[in-house]
């Protein structure tokens, strides 16, 4: 690899970065991106996200095709990892749902559809989410 284009270590203040939305997914849920490919040249994202209570997420897939519909996001075949820092949220996917909080770390496999988040508690949640590959 050529080494001014190789990835070099980096550190990232996630104040730095501004809040924002997922394309093509629910505003509701707030994401701040700290490790990129854009960024960073990294086949890993890295980002920190919030959701108020009671709000839910729009729903996304990671089968190899394209099965959303209207209002949905595929991802293609990623894996992503949640770990919660504070807050109650439930992860439903079409076979059922996990209920996690603070401490609570939770890997969404690949090859699932309709994943989506729900916040049941009654504070702003916020957990750190990791994707691999980076979305394009």
């Amino acid at each position: 690899m050529d080494e001014k284009k190789r990835p070099r270590p980096a550190k990232i203040n996630c104040d730095t970065i501004q809040w924002g939305s997922v394309d093509g997914s629910s505003k509701k849920l707030r994401v701040r991106r700290l490790i990129t490919r854009e960024r960073h040249g990294s086949e890993l994202l890295l980002g920190v996200a919030s959701l108020d209570p009671g709000l839910e997420t729009g729903g996304w897939s990671f089968k190899s095709e394209n099965d959303t519909k209207p209002g949905e996001v595929w991802y293609g075949i990623r894996e992503e990892v949640y770990y919660c820092i504070r807050g109650r949220l439930t992860l439903t996917w079409e076979e059922g749902e996990i209920e996690f909080g603070p401490n609570d770390g939770v890997y969404l496999a690949p090859g699932w559809h309709y994943y989506k988040l729900t916040n049941t508690g009654d504070e702003p949640a916020f957990f750190v989410y990791s994707m691999y590959p980076s979305p394009k």
